[in-house]
């Protein structure tokens, strides 16, 4: 009893202390089977690090070798996913949505380990982000293992979370913000589709939200659909990359890029061998910041997005990962996720002949007699006005065949 009220007491002193605690969970049976396990509510801040796949004394001769334990994963493709259950005080669940949906395979391309008789598979920071448990009082995070059957028959399996204490001030801060107010954090993510190509000499991909066929349905056919509604800054292959002859991104039948051999090898991102990520703008695929998303894709204001992989190899199975940003927000101790929207410029029109201006020509050395210096030239006609008067939100800020709707 002693020991349990020190422990208990350490426990509290550490909660008035900015600080780290690490802690494990088990994954046990879940729905579908799947294997689950609950994030604690237990710091003000959580991180997840890392899972631990531990291989029964049963099974150490089959899964022996970091290989054998690669096969198993590329076999049975496991996949992890992270989920968010808002629950009133009723115990009832008044929203579910899903913030990470990727695979194990996947996540060993960045930093796996082997240590006695455990494979650790280290989660990449880009991935996800931080929980704010102290703003999601209601909120149930669960992580899911795909293949249940398959994982209880080799493995027991740990999920590694850091939970950080902020310190009081900090903590009753963000506590009063969310009575009053929505606090947000920027949380990166991917969305995953898995391709067999055959011996044709291009293979297309598409990804659209609102493509119609010439059938009238809602998706294109035969061809995989993935709904992202979101900016994407790039995006992973994973396969026999040697084997990719060149590969090309359309939209609305203009090509936006394009990567034979050559570019592959020198200007694609090399993770690890067999994935490699190619960019959308400069950013590095690891950085989960606002600024990094600038001159990324807005698939879900374009009509589609086709990806054309040219091979001369029959079966290759590529993987396309590509990677996104939302926010998640935190509102009166419930979590809401919000898909990131990169701020656009003025959509400017000049009013006398009509033209395009993207952002036009700016007079900063015009003053009018009231000190206002928002002065404008038209870049075609050179007509000089305010800018608010060549702002029109009826016409698309670039050109690219976006539709309409945000």
């Amino acid at each position: 009893m002693a020991l349990l009220a020190l422990v208990s007491q350490s426990k509290d002193v550490l909660k008035e202390l900015k600080g780290y605690e690490f802690m494990s969970n088990v994954f046990a049976d879940g729905i579908d089977n799947s294997l689950s396990t609950v994030l604690l509510h237990y710091g003000d801040v959580s991180r997840v690090k890392h899972i631990e796949f531990e291989v029964k004394t049963s099974e150490m001769q089959v899964l022996d070798t970091m290989m054998d334990f690669l096969k198993f994963l590329k076999e049975n493709y496991i996949k992890f996913t992270l989920r968010a259950a808002n629950i009133n005080p009723n115990s009832e669940v008044v929203g579910d949505i899903t913030l990470l949906d990727t695979d194990v395979h996947f996540l060993t391309y960045f930093n796996t380990h082997k240590i006695d008789n455990k494979f650790v598979v280290t989660i990449p920071e880009f991935l996800g982000g931080k929980i704010m448990n102290v703003c999601a009082p209601y909120t149930c995070f669960t992580y899911y293992l795909s293949n249940a059957v398959e994982l209880n028959k080799y493995f027991t399996i740990k999920l590694v979370t850091q939970y950080e204490f902020l310190d009081p001030l900090e903590r009753n801060s963000l506590q009063d913000q969310v009575k009053c107010c929505e606090v947000k954090d920027f949380y990166q993510t991917v969305i995953s589709s898995t391709h067999n190509i055959s011996n044709q000499n291009k293979y297309a991909v598409y990804h659209n939200v609102r493509c119609i066929d010439n059938k009238g349905e809602h998706e294109c056919s035969l061809s995989p659909t993935i709904f992202t509604n979101n900016y994407v800054k790039g995006f992973f292959i994973k396969g026999d990359i040697t084997k990719i002859n060149e590969i090309k991104v359309q939209s609305s039948g203009m090509t936006v890029l394009t990567y034979d051999k050559v570019m592959i090898a020198l200007y694609a991102i090399n993770v690890n061998y067999g994935l490699i990520y190619i960019p959308y703008n400069n950013s590095k695929y690891d950085d989960n910041t606002a600024d990094s998303y600038i001159g990324s894709f807005p698939y879900h204001r374009m009509n589609d997005i086709v990806i054309s992989v040219s091979t001369d190899v029959d079966n290759l199975e590529i993987t396309f990962y590509h990677l996104y940003l939302h926010e998640l927000g935190y509102t009166d101790g419930y979590t809401k996720r919000y898909y990131y929207k990169p701020q656009i410029l003025p959509k400017l029109v000049c009013p006398k002949c009509n033209a395009l201006q993207n952002n036009g020509i700016w007079m900063l050395d015009l003053r009018d007699k009231d000190g206002n210096t928002d002065w404008i030239m038209c870049n075609k006609c050179n007509y000089q006005c305010r800018k608010h008067e060549m702002e029109n939100p009826n016409v698309p800020c670039v050109s690219i065949n976006y539709t309409n709707n945000a």
